[in-house]
């Protein structure tokens, strides 16, 4: 297990925690939540020693392996991809590099055959013989083809770098593992996949992740950072949220009816105290009403916030909203390949007003060129793409950098948008992202990446479209934001278009789904038949 002794941790002025005492039991998969900044991560990288505490310490067996998911996409760039998944046992791929380059000497002194004898002991061990095997498999469950396993790293793009990354801290099956927002990046399937890896793990799991549907699937306890401390729940995240609420709901009115007698017993001191016939009652409710003030239990507000997202179209839809014929879309060859990459051909879909469709399937398949497309940043090889004329188009991009300017501040980019309106008009949107006094003036190369979605929600808003056309619209959300942004869309009176991973907010908005696979196939269904 793993202990939490004391553990404080600030940040200049800012406390995380303070003086934590808690326990990480074997056989359990604990959900790390807690607002943005409330120190999920910090409590990962101080349990797999990266950070050092301010006071205290966390204690675990000596002999107990430990997997943590790295940040650092360019570390193996010259390693091949099937050598980086292996390096994850840093025992055995040490062992079988130090046996490679004796062998590549061609004769051995005895000292070496003695060597190599303690070396294949370490392979035999780390159950070396299977290794190529077993990171294989890891990687084919992540969708790295098993075409790529000899590449270099480099090769890759980021988001399949992350995969290879996690695959590393699966690979030595570790006794703990440490998991920071581990579904990034990944498809449906390949969630599924981790999904059902984890719940046959031994060990200690801890994960810090923004997916609902993934923590529910795998979680059996949820660890809550909040006011300074460690709350421990039994149960999913869904569970939490119906316990947490309870508990508060319950200390209150409990608080409650405390205030109600400490009322009493005050109205009958200040009563009676000077009558001499009943001064000994008055000094007993005295003595009582000091108790009572003992035992009600200061409620110290919580730093979670939420949004609040509105959605209200300048217009309602009219008969007719999207219909594609025959699209079609290729790209020439990027340096380095010799073929083109076509994404679609002869791709037909029909949406009608009220519609609300989400797309799915692998990185890389053309997701996000669809939606492209679709807003008109790209033209079409061949094909028609016609929306009907009350369409009102709000769009939500993936890259959240490229579509915020650089030197500015949240309130110019809106005011642009909204010229001839007051200025409380726009902060009135920002301040309903959270944006609260100077924040709205921050320059925008200084908003981290959760800050930059509220802005660009905020625009959307301002907006007032009919037809909300959303690329990962949860990413960099925390789970308060997702969770009013999910509330939001489903009051949406209006039609959505949207790319996502996130499993429970597919199955709360849509109607349709397409689904895209790396063949460049297409299969258009309703949501009854989505099965991820």
């Amino acid at each position: 297990m793993i202990t939490l002794n004391n553990l404080t941790m600030r940040f200049g002025a800012k406390i995380l925690f303070e003086s934590i005492n808690a326990r990480f039991n074997m056989g359990c998969t604990y959900g790390i939540i807690g607002a943005n900044g409330a120190g999920k991560s910090t409590l990962l990288k101080i349990i797999a020693g990266i950070l050092e505490p301010d006071m205290g310490d966390v204690g675990f067996g000596k002999d107990l392996r430990l997997g943590f998911l790295k940040q650092d996409h360019f570390e193996y760039d010259e390693q091949t991809i099937i050598g980086t998944v292996i390096m994850g046992n840093r025992p055995l791929w040490d062992a079988m590099q130090e046996k490679e380059e004796i062998y590549n000497r061609g004769t051995f002194t005895d000292a070496e055959n003695d060597r190599l004898g303690e070396l294949e002991m370490v392979v035999a061990e780390n159950d070396g013989y299977d290794a190529d095997v077993v990171a294989a498999q890891l990687l084919e469950g992540l969708g790295i083809a098993t075409s790529q396993h000899n590449d270099k790293m480099k090769t890759l793009a980021g988001g399949y770098k992350v995969r290879v990354l996690l695959a590393q801290c699966l690979f030595p099956k570790p006794d703990i593992l440490l998991l920071d927002e581990p579904t990034n990046n990944l498809d449906v399937h390949s969630i599924r996949w981790l999904e059902n890896t984890i719940k046959l793990r031994q060990g200690i799991t801890l994960i810090v992740s923004h997916d609902r549907h993934f923590l529910n699937s795998t979680c059996t306890h949820i660890a809550d950072i909040d006011r300074n401390t460690i709350n421990f729940y039994t149960g999913d995240y869904e569970y939490f949220m119906a316990a947490s609420q309870l508990a508060v709901e319950q200390k209150e009115l409990s608080n409650m009816k405390l205030e109600k007698r400490k009322t009493e017993l005050e109205a009958f001191v200040a009563r009676f105290s000077a009558n001499a016939s009943k001064s000994s009652q008055a000094s007993s409710r005295q003595k009582l009403l000091e108790k009572l003030e003992k035992q009600v239990e200061e409620i110290v507000p919580s730093k979670r916030m939420y949004p609040k997202f509105m959605f209200k179209p300048n217009k309602q839809l009219g008969k007719q909203l999207l219909q594609v014929e025959g699209l079609s879309k290729t790209f020439p060859p990027l340096e380095g390949e010799t073929e083109a990459k076509t994404l679609y051909r002869d791709l037909h879909l029909y949406l009608n007003p009220g519609d609300r469709l989400a797309i799915i399937g692998p990185n890389g398949v053309g997701k996000t060129t669809l939606l492209r497309l679709l807003v008109g940043e790209l033209e079409p090889d061949a094909g028609k793409l016609n929306w009907g004329v009350s369409a009102q188009i709000g769009y939500f991009p993936q890259d959240h950098k490229e579509a915020l300017p650089p030197r500015t501040t949240p309130f110019e980019w809106l005011t642009t948008f909204a010229p001839n309106e007051p200025h409380e008009y726009v902060r009135g949107f920002l301040g309903r992202m959270l944006f609260r006094g100077p924040e709205q003036d921050k320059k925008t190369e200084a908003l981290s990446g959760g800050e930059r979605a509220r802005v660009l929600f905020s625009k959307l808003m301002m907006d007032g479209a009919n037809v909300m056309i959303l690329d990962e619209p949860t990413n960099h959300l925390d789970l308060e934001s997702i969770t009013a942004l999910n509330d939001a869309l489903k009051d949406f009176q209006g039609s959505l278009i949207f790319v996502s991973h996130d499993i429970d907010f597919i199955s709360s908005l849509a109607n349709r789904v397409l689904e895209i696979d790396n063949r460049g196939q297409h299969r258009f269904m309703d949501i009854a038949e989505f099965v991820p």
